[in-house]
This record gives C-alpha cells, sequence and structure tokens, in this order.
C-alpha cells in the first residue's frame, strides 16, 4: 500500500510541478518578445519604447528563472526522498535511484521544456542545463540528507512519514 500511496505522490507532484512549469513559461516567452512583437496591435499612443520592452523582457525572465528553479528543486528534493523510501534493499535501492531520476525527473524536465518551447515558441533555452543541475543536486539531497533541508522545500513532505 505504501508503495501505491508514493508512487501516486510520485506522479501528482510531477503532474503539479509540471503545470507550474509551462505556465511559468509564459514569462520566458514575454522575456523574448522584441518591441515589434509588442506594438504589432497598440494604437501610437500606446506603443512602448525599447528601453520599456527590455525592462520587461528582463523581469519575465527573472520570473520564470527563480519560480522554475523552485519548481524544479521541489520535484528533485520529492523524487529523492521517496526513491530513499521506496526499498530498503541495497541492490534494488540503487535501481530505484537510477530509474526514478530517468522516468521521474529526467524526462519529465526534457518533456516539459520541449514543450514549452514550442508552446510559447521559445528560440533558445539555456536555463534547461541550469534546471537539470538543481533538480539533480536536491535529488541527491533527497535521497542522502533529506533531514537537513530547510523546512521551505519539505513542507509538503510530513504527511508521508
Amino acid at each position: 500500500m505504501g508503495f501505491i500511496i508514493k508512487t501516486a505522490y510520485l506522479i501528482g507532484t510531477l503532474l503539479i510541478g509540471g503545470k507550474l512549469y509551462i505556465w511559468f513559461g509564459g514569462f520566458k516567452g514575454v522575456s523574448e518578445l522584441d518591441v515589434e512583437q509588442v506594438n504589432e496591435d497598440r494604437p501610437e499612443e500606446e506603443r512602448l519604447r525599447a528601453e520599456d520592452v527590455k525592462g520587461v523582457n528582463k523581469f519575465g525572465l527573472a520570473v520564470f528563472v527563480i519560480f522554475s528553479t523552485l519548481i524544479w528543486a521541489m520535484i528533485g528534493l520529492t523524487m529523492g526522498k521517496i526513491a530513499a523510501e521506496i526499498t530498503y534493499h541495497k541492490v534494488f535501492r540503487w535501481f530505484m535511484y537510477i530509474l526514478v531520476y530517468f522516468i521521474f525527473l529526467r524526462l519529465p524536465l526534457a518533456i516539459l521544456s520541449r514543450m514549452l518551447i514550442e508552446y510559447y515558441e521559445v528560440k533558445r533555452m539555456p536555463e534547461k542545463a541550469m534546471f537539470l543541475i538543481v533538480s539533480l543536486a536536491c535529488y541527491i539531497l533527497g535521497i542522502s540528507s533529506y533531514e537537513t533541508i530547510p523546512f521551505l522545500f519539505k513542507w509538503h513532505l510530513y504527511f508521508l512519514e
């Protein structure tokens, strides 16, 4: 029964985190707009200057990077904590670490980033490498030293204990 609950929690966390990641991807789309795209449908007196558009671009990128980093950190910690608790057998434990990493962390990041690129017509996405490193680091922290992680990242896992 515990295995089913933990698997459901993995999938639920991934669905909620993925939905939030795609939603915050809209800010990434805003960060790549140029002056012509922003002023396309505006009347002449409401057009934005290039400096204003650059400010909007920087704000959109900052919001996207900050919140997406938090999302992938939460997903990585959740996956690491649950992967550490699924089995206690030595051989199966390492098999589960690798399996959970690729199926529930690496594959969703690749798929969701590709969806974000296609959905918002993003030209390039160098932040994906940073999200991969953050999620992997938090995954390893979730496996090895979950108890030393601050309360901010582990508030949602208390009911599993």
